[in-house]
């Protein structure tokens, strides 16, 4: 339903969301609430979870000098999974819910029955087969990690993601990635579910320990980072307050008739700082093994360990090296991904 992108459009939505420390926690709401609707369509759906997206694996064969990938789209299975390579390289644009995305045009599954506010077919996004993955993502290296874990406070953890390596990943993306319209693009989902990844291993390590969500002001100073989220949220406090999601000026997410029910869970922050804490119903399987080489045996990064769930897996003791595949391998994988993206490309381009 388009009703879960206009909850995020909505200005005052957008503001709590992006402008003010709530930002992590106000899209645990929305994601959650996304996953109960996908989770409604069918009984055999009913444990289905996001994908997260293991970025740095990609980022790193980008980075290698033996591997012949080198954007997101050479580089990120799940790009052309979902949307595949855009139609032409004739700059395109769209509109959702009033808000313009520009780049170019990519119609393939499952975008093929998206339709804009003019009716338009496709989604909006940069030129991913030339557009290299951000540098940014760089901060979840092994030795990288151990800096932005090292962090004590969740609120600084969160607030260096999300203007790091979270606003990098949307701005590359382009198009409707970079616009408060970005849930309309299906990248979105496993992105986001990718930033709950990074917060629950965090919580893993750090659980025991406060946030300091009792350090920030009654006045909402610390919390708020825009003029305009002073107004709308003068006293924003992630104790008392809820993720404030509206259809419109007056209409509660709660009661619409189509998706109020899918956010069934509380909307309180206090109450969903706790849905990713380790010791409740929420896991992640197959942890990146990035975080297990730089997380796993270092109490001081680490404090309380990563848990028998996350270090049964079998893993190497040396990171697995990214596969290198030389052009002439390329060439001979005729029903790879990847060539099946070259040949494509090949073949538009010889026709312009």
């Amino acid at each position: 339903s388009k009703n879960y992108p206009i909850t995020i459009t909505y200005e005052v939505s957008d503001i709590q969301a992006h402008d003010t420390c709530a930002f992590w926690l106000w899209h645990r709401v929305f994601i959650l609430a996304y996953e109960n609707m996908l989770r409604s369509l069918e009984p055999r759906f009913a444990c289905l979870t996001l994908p997260f997206w293991d970025i740095y694996r990609d980022y790193a064969k980008q980075e290698s000098t033996s591997n012949a990938c080198k954007s997101y789209s050479t580089c990120s299975k799940i790009i052309n999974d979902i949307g595949g390579l855009a139609d032409h390289d004739e700059l395109a644009d769209g509109t959702f819910f009033g808000r313009k995305g520009e780049g170019l045009l990519y119609s393939k599954p499952p975008v093929q029955n998206l339709r804009d506010d003019n009716n338009f077919v496709g989604m909006i996004r940069y030129d991913l087969w030339f557009d290299p993955i951000p540098e940014e993502v760089g901060i979840f290296s092994p030795d990288n990690i151990k800096d932005i874990f090292g962090k004590q406070n969740r609120i600084d953890f969160w607030e260096t993601l999300h203007h790091g390596i979270h606003d990098s990943v949307h701005d590359t993306i382009g198009g409707f990635m970079r616009t408060p319209a970005s849930p309309i693009d299906p990248l979105f989902m496993p992105w986001h579910s990718t930033m709950e990844l990074f917060d629950y291993l965090w919580g893993l390590c750090h659980f025991n320990e406060t946030a300091n969500i009792n350090d920030v002001n009654e006045d909402g100073i610390k919390c708020t980072y825009t003029p305009k989220a002073r107004e709308y949220f003068p006293n924003i406090s992630l104790n008392n307050d809820e993720a404030w999601v509206k259809l419109d000026n007056t209409t509660d997410v709660r009661n619409d008739t189509l998706i109020g029910k899918y956010f069934d869970q509380s909307m309180h922050f206090a109450e969903q700082l706790t849905v990713r804490d380790p010791k409740s119903q929420f896991r992640y399987a197959d942890i990146p093994v990035n975080f297990i080489w730089a997380l796993g045996n270092n109490t001081l990064l680490c404090p309380n360990g990563l848990g028998d769930s996350v270090l049964d897996a079998d893993y190497s003791n040396e990171p697995r090296q990214p596969p290198a595949f030389s052009n002439e391998q390329l060439e001979k994988m005729k029903q790879s991904w990847i060539d099946q993206a070259q040949d494509y490309y090949d073949k538009s381009g010889s026709a312009s």
